[in-house]
C-alpha cells in the first residue's frame, strides 16, 4: 500500500521531471486562468497582455516538440544498443552451430 508520501513522489517524477516540465505546466495553467478570467469579463487589458496567453501556448508547444525530439534520439539509442548485442549475439548462435556440426558423426 502506497503512502500519500509515495503517491506524491510518483506523481512528482511522473510529470514534473525537471524545471521545463513545471513550467510547462505552469504556462498552460496559465493560458486556462486567462482563457477564464477573459470569457467570465473579470479581464479588460490592452492587446499585448491579450499575447500573453499565446506566448504561453507557444512555450508550450516548442517543449512538447523538443521533448519527442528527445525521444526519437533515445529510441534511435536504443535501436542501435539493441542492434548492436542482437549482431552479437547472432555470432555466438553461428559459432555454436558451427561447434555442434563438427561434433556431430
Amino acid at each position: 500500500m502506497e503512502t500519500w508520501h509515495q503517491k506524491l513522489q510518483r506523481l512528482r517524477k511522473t510529470y514534473f521531471g525537471n524545471i521545463w516540465d513545471v513550467l510547462t505546466w505552469l504556462s498552460l495553467a496559465g493560458i486556462f486562468l486567462c482563457g477564464v478570467a477573459k470569457a467570465t469579463g473579470w479581464i479588460n487589458t490592452p492587446l499585448i497582455i491579450e499575447l500573453a496567453p499565446l506566448l504561453l501556448a507557444a512555450f508550450s508547444f516548442g517543449r512538447f516538440f523538443q521533448e519527442q525530439k528527445e525521444f526519437k534520439a533515445e529510441m534511435r539509442e536504443f535501436e542501435n544498443e539493441t542492434r548492436k548485442e542482437l549482431s552479437g549475439l547472432s555470432v555466438r548462435l553461428l559459432h555454436m552451430e558451427s561447434m555442434k556440426l563438427k561434433r556431430a558423426p
